[in-house]
């Protein structure tokens, strides 16, 4: 998965449900990445690569790191408690284990789908670098934050196991 073109990465999970995503190009170095651009030489973030197959946080773990895919694809896998399955994937330029920010555990398992090369930083060292708690960009992450655990409860609403 080289060059500036997009790439479409389909996956058929062990459940034989077929997943589709079109993925950005990989980020080759630090220089070249959104996070190290803004860091001035001081990006938290550290390079880590995985194996395919390894997992990166279980479904109902709470993750201590957050991650930001730079190569490679990861699977975010649920699992309901009727046994259904759902699927995403995610490739360069991709956050996973956000939950972490809020100490919350994971909705879903992070797996490795390819190798991957993954920056992790520890969520309490992304949460100073991002800024102080009176700060825009502290406010804009919460909020963020925020929504993104709306979107996880209207999911489990629309799975029937909100109000378990």
């Amino acid at each position: 998965m080289t060059g500036s073109r997009h790439e479409v990465c389909k996956w058929i999970s062990p459940g034989s449900t077929e997943v589709s995503v079109l993925l950005q190009p990989p980020i080759p170095s630090c220089a070249t990445c959104p996070l190290g651009a803004v860091s001035r030489s001081r990006c938290p973030f550290t390079p880590t690569y995985l194996p395919a197959g390894a997992l990166v946080c279980g479904q109902g773990e709470r993750s201590a790191r957050v991650g930001f895919v730079r190569e490679g694809v990861v699977s975010l896998t649920r699992v309901e408690p009727d046994g259904t399955e759902s699927v995403a994937l995610r490739g360069p330029r991709s956050l996973v284990n956000i939950e972490a920010l809020r100490s919350a555990a994971s909705p879903y398992e992070v797996r490795a789908l390819s190798d991957v090369r993954l920056c992790a930083v520890d969520s309490s060292v992304l949460s100073t670098w991002v800024g102080p708690e009176d700060s825009p960009s502290r406010a804009v992450m919460d909020l963020v934050l925020g929504d993104a655990e709306l979107r996880q409860r209207d999911l489990s609403w629309r799975s029937g196991d909100a109000l378990a």
